[in-house]
């Protein structure tokens, strides 16, 4: 059988990359680049290609796949020594093969059924006397895939995001292997800034041809523009698969054939994720795998977060080897089944936030598995950038984090998912944001309203979410000059421990319930992160916003607290309370509310509507 290339070693053309192909930030000695597939070796010059997207996570392959053997190939320009080295699940490592082997094609197969626990396998090059061109180097298999010729669709979400969106098209657009690979790139423009009237856009879409799709609708957030990519994918019929993207990416297409490769191997249904690298700092792996953590129903990671490869790269890092098994992968790059979305319906109608959570155990529950693949990634403006939870994004979180866990929590009435609740509401009062307590309190209540709720108000709670924030002046974001006077501090200092933060917790709960709001100078953070212990011990604080850009005030309130302290306490007990009748609700109405028809009707009712 002619075999098939499972994952190409692709050079960086940015120096901050190299990292991820070579294990360091650096280009070893007497090593350059020439090509995005070739390198030259100096003569006596050595390399190993061991970084996070050269290696082959051979364990995940063999715990995922139908695939027994693959093969390394290497296209040698000179005589060189080759080493091939793999790890087990604990990042030991082994040499399966050294040669010496003559100019030309070099193969060796390697046999995954020595990595039951995890590993990594990769080649490490050692040129002889004369200089060595290494080229072509790949893996690839001769094994038959569960899923013979597979092809995919991407769909793309936008939102007046048109530059980055632009630069993922371009990076499209000029890798030749996606032909024959990927049928349609649909691109969901739910903006005001539309993509079609950009300079530069009929070149990307000449150069992608018949493939580029264009859709404009009206703004469903991230659900519905993602949806729409599923419902165009079922509709044209071609695909196996529907792989999501976000528009603010920097891709690399090699990720795409990779995912497609992999999924058509897989034994059984599979949810294909990539990692998310940091855009800012692009060795910097958010996680390798995520789940949720059913005591109290909350997002969490399974591995450490933030890893540096360019500090600790894969042969330095032991958890790195080993095979996790997330709940669900994230919607900045996923591949999935279209077999799978015609079985179990679209993305819930949840605008943003917990979409692709929700999917994932949903999918799991229907029998699929989900993977996040390492060497499949996208590089993306990290979380630790971004600062949604007291914004007007945190109706969705509350909501949706609720939804989900009504759909798919294993513990009896949610766990402590109630009392979470109630802390998180405490501490944004604390911190005198008011606006996300209040946006939390109609999130409860349109849960209580039931499953019916989540159509009905998919084109205009975000509306109504943002005209509420007139109504609280902490989320007016100040410039300097606005700013009154004020008495400046910096914080710093180590962070108060559980007990501490206990004990400062309910001292000054009990100073915002009792003691009125003093009328000395505001406080101004010049320096260091303000937490909500900081914040909390003021009356009037002026602190940066997430992204050190300007300001913002709050002012505490005590009859405001007060009010939102008691409407927080019965909100939590109801949903509590009915817990089982909503579960019941919920449940029965799953498959509906995110049903290829009740999104067709979205579809229809919101274009009539513009």
């Amino acid at each position: 059988m002619t075999p098939t290339a499972i994952a190409r070693v692709r050079f960086p053309e940015r120096e901050s990359d190299l990292a991820l192909v070579f294990d360091r930030p650096h280009l070893p000695e007497g090593v350059r680049v020439v090509s995005r597939d070739a390198l030259e070796l100096a003569p006596r010059a050595r390399l190993a290609l061991s970084g996070y997207s050269a290696a082959l996570p051979a364990g995940q392959w063999r715990a995922a796949t139908v695939v027994e053997t693959v093969d390394l190939g290497v296209e040698l320009g000179a005589p060189a020594r080759v080493r091939v080295v793999a790890t087990d699940g604990t990042g030991a490592p082994r040499t399966i093969v050294e040669s010496d082997a003559p100019a030309g094609a070099w193969t060796h197969r390697v046999d995954l059924t020595g990595f039951p626990d995890g590993g990594w396998c990769w080649v490490e090059l050692e040129a002889g006397d004369v200089p060595v061109r290494a080229s072509r180097i790949a893996w690839s298999t001769e094994a038959v895939p569960a899923r013979h010729d597979a092809t995919a669709s991407l769909a793309i979400t936008t939102l007046n995001r048109v530059p980055y969106c632009l630069d993922v098209l371009r990076a499209l657009a000029d890798e030749p292997a996606l032909r024959g690979v990927v049928d349609a790139v649909y691109v969901v423009d739910q903006g005001t800034d539309h993509v079609r009237a950009a300079d530069g856009f009929p070149e990307v879409a000449a150069a992608l041809g018949d493939m580029l799709q264009l859709i404009e609708q009206a703004n469903l957030g991230g659900s519905g523009g993602f949806s729409r990519g599923m419902h165009e994918t079922l509709v044209a019929g071609r695909s196996d698969f529907v792989i999501l993207l976000d528009d603010d990416i920097r891709l690399d297409p090699e990720s795409i054939l990779r995912a497609v490769a992999f999924a058509s191997y897989c034994r059984e249904p599979t949810v294909v994720g990539g990692h998310m690298l940091d855009i800012a700092h692009p060795t910097v792996v958010h996680s390798f795998a995520e789940g949720i953590e059913q005591r109290s129903f909350v997002w969490r990671s399974l591995t450490p977060l933030r890893h540096d490869l360019a500090e600790s790269g894969l042969a330095e890092t032991p958890w790195m080897h080993r095979v996790y098994r997330p709940d669900y992968s994230g919607w900045w790059m996923c591949l999935i089944p279209v077999d799978l979305v015609e079985r179990i319906g679209y993305s819930m109608p949840f605008f943003i936030k917990w979409d692709d959570a929700e999917f994932g155990l949903r999918a799991q529950a229907d029998g699929a598995s989900v993977v996040s693949l390492p060497g499949v990634a996208a590089w993306h403006v990290a979380w630790a950038n971004k600062d949604d939870t007291t914004d007007w994004q945190a109706f969705y979180h509350a909501r949706n984090r609720l939804v989900t866990a009504l759909l798919h929590a294993r513990r009896r009435r949610g766990g402590s998912l109630w009392l979470h609740n109630l802390a998180i509401d405490l501490r944004y009062l604390l911190s005198m944001d008011y606006y996300a307590v209040a946006l939390r309190h109609l999130a409860f209540e349109a849960v209580l309203a039931g499953p019916d709720a989540l159509v009905a108000e998919l084109g205009t709670r975000l509306r109504d979410i943002r005209a509420l924030a007139s109504e609280h002046p902490e989320t007016r974001v100040r410039t300097e000059d606005e700013l009154a006077p004020a008495r400046e501090i910096a914080i710093g200092g180590a962070e108060p421990g559980r007990f501490g933060r206990v004990a400062r917790f309910g001292g000054q709960l009990l100073r915002h319930l009792i003691a009125r709001p003093g009328s000395g100078r505001p406080v101004r953070v010049t320096d260091g992160t303000a937490r909500w212990w900081h914040i909390a011990a003021q009356d009037v604080i002026q602190t940066r916003t997430a992204d050190g850009r300007a300001w913002v005030v709050r002012t505490r309130d005590r009859s405001a607290f007060r009010a939102a302290v008691r409407r927080s306490i019965r909100l939590n007990r109801a949903y509590r309370s009915r817990w089982d009748a909503l579960a019941a609700d919920f449940r029965a109405d799953r498959f509906g509310v995110a049903s290829r028809a009740t999104w067709e009707r979205i579809f229809a009712d919101t274009a009539r509507d513009a």
